[in-house]
């Protein structure tokens, strides 16, 4: 093509292949792109990438002017070895065209062309090497010096191009999401020192950033370029993942709970992605143990071990089930990465047991916290950060102690059958023989009601753990006061083991209905008959009965 002449002055005319080619005397190209360059030159285009940044002169992608362009004389043949020598130094034309040419070129020579990226104008190098050497651009990417150019005798390249674009930004935010709510909310201030990476959509890791003191991050420069892309997001030590896409995008978090991967977004030359943040809160843990309370007095004890496979279900204040899991081999449970909340737990319990008594001793970490009843904890609400590894729940195997109470008719002390019946309405209060020495002293205490024996003499007391106790016959009613006792102690000391059914705690009495005695007195004619008169009672006479 004939290069179109902008100035009339201060030019060469070089006529080359049949094309004239107007060359400003100081080195610039003017206008225009030749199709063959001088002898002994160097030249080529500085266009802005803007379309795609792809590093391929584009239609449409205009050159620009105004920028630095260096052309070093490499004189050992190698860059960088401290010893190149800089010829030249011109500004590319209006139109981004440049040109070096004698005197400062001779051929055969070694050089190479460093373009400088013009102060504060947020441009960066697009990617260098990536087509057609003639629509290329050829400056490295973070030196903006191009590969070793070996000229031979008379040689000229007119083919050393460099797109620049602005980059896009991508950021921005990283924020203590106090509420847990995924949403930034006044007052809630940034995370400093937070990791992200950005990746192309195809996971090739482009950049990594630290946010600042106030969360923030930003992608720019010349490692971002128009394209497809997504971040990903380091938990910070500590802290728990927000949930995403709550609320509006400018406000939200976009990092999975799971990956801390954003979803792909696409971004252009000069555009501003700057809504890409994250949230994390400092997330609560909760524990601690189910245990096996052999002696049922709601207190971890030495040796009392773990229950595994214990169910515990974590609900918030509506009954909403928030998780669960079971207890691990030796009876802990833990739950993590909670929001912080107000929860309250339930255990299952192991097959057969019941609970202890709840919140026994002044040992909050020892005790069991559970209703006997429901099975469950009273509320509590966990703050951030916090660790709270004291909710416990004690189950124990229960047995009984029972049987009968009879009308020991022939005071033998055998339970014949037949007319030899329960009784009923007799009450008994069972103690729990703390010594034990087997009988009731200020120690013992009273566990429950009474219980009355009905349906023939029979009573039960239920739901025991394992322990010494004293069965008092108390019979508040009176029914047995003309009883006498036959077989068995009262009170009668039993030693029970976990979930045993003691039934021979059994007690006769026999009915006193018939009675001997009279009168004792002093004989004084030794006949042997009461005279009366002086013959009068004796006081104080102790008798035996055979």
């Amino acid at each position: 093509m004939l290069a179109k002449i902008n100035r009339q002055k201060d030019f060469k005319i070089y006529l080359i292949a049949g094309i004239l080619v107007a060359i400003l005397i100081g080195g610039l190209l003017l206008s225009g792109v030749a199709s063959a360059a001088p002898n002994n030159s160097i030249g080529g285009l500085v266009w802005n990438d803007q379309l795609d940044a792809d590093g391929i002169q584009d239609a449409g992608e205009p050159g620009i002017g105004g920028v630095t362009v260096n052309l070093y004389d490499a004189v050992d043949g190698v860059i960088g070895n401290g010893n190149d020598t800089l010829e030249k130094t011109v500004l590319t034309s209006p139109s981004g065209a440049y040109l070096f040419d004698s005197p400062e070129i001779s051929t055969p020579n070694d050089y190479y062309v460093e373009f400088v990226i013009p102060i504060g104008s947020g441009l960066a190098f697009s990617p260098k090497d990536a087509g057609d050497d003639t629509q290329d651009s050829d400056a490295n990417t973070g030196t903006g010096q191009t590969d070793l150019i070996s000229l031979a005798l008379n040689e000229g390249v007119g083919n050393i191009d460099a797109g620049f674009y602005t980059p896009p930004t991508i950021g921005d935010f990283v924020w203590n999401d106090l509420n847990a709510n995924g949403v930034q909310d006044f007052g809630e201030s940034g995370i400093g020192g937070a990791t992200v990476y950005l990746y192309t959509f195809d996971d090739t890791l482009v950049d990594t950033q630290t946010t600042a003191y106030n969360g923030k991050y930003s992608f720019s420069g010349g490692a971002v370029i128009a394209g497809d892309y997504y971040v990903q997001f380091v938990t910070p030590t500590d802290f728990t993942p927000s949930p995403k896409g709550v609320g509006a995008a400018n406000v939200d978090s976009d990092a999975d709970v799971g990956t801390g991967k954003t979803a792909v977004f696409t971004v252009t030359a000069g555009s501003t992605k700057d809504d890409i943040d994250a949230g994390f809160f400092q997330s609560a843990t909760l524990g601690n143990f189910v245990w096996d309370d052999i002696n049922g007095n709601g207190l971890q004890d030495g040796g009392e071990l773990g229950i595994p496979g214990v169910t515990v279900t974590l609900y918030d204040t509506t009954d909403a089930e928030i998780t669960n899991m079971p207890t691990n081999a030796s009876g802990y449970y833990t739950f993590t990465n909670l929001v912080p909340n107000t929860y309250y737990l339930h255990f299952s319990g192991p097959i057969g047991y019941v609970a202890s008594p709840k919140d026994q001793g002044a040992n909050d970490s020892l005790d069991s916290d559970i209703d006997t009843t429901t099975y469950k904890t009273d509320n509590f609400t966990l703050a951030f950060g916090e660790v709270q590894a004291d909710m416990d729940a004690a189950f124990f195997n229960p047995g009984a102690i029972g049987d009968f109470i009879w009308s020991d008719l022939d005071g033998d002390g055998v339970q014949d059958g037949g007319s030899e019946v329960g009784i009923d309405g007799v009450t008994l209060q069972l103690y729990r023989d703390v010594a034990p020495i087997g009988t009731l002293d200020g120690s013992d205490v009273a566990l429950g009601s009474p219980v009355t024996t009905a349906s023939g003499g029979v009573y039960d007391f239920t739901d025991l753990p394992a322990g010494d106790y004293l069965i008092d016959i108390t019979d508040t009613g009176g029914v047995l006061t003309s009883y006498a006792l036959t077989i068995g102690s009262d009170p009668q000391a039993v030693t029970l083991s976990a979930g045993s059914d003691y039934n021979n705690a059994d007690f006769g009495y026999q009915e006193q209905t018939a009675s001997i005695g009279d009168f004792v007195w002093t004989d004084l004619n030794g006949d042997g008959v009461q005279d009366g008169g002086s013959e009068a009672g004796i006081d104080g006479a102790t008798l035996q009965l055979y």
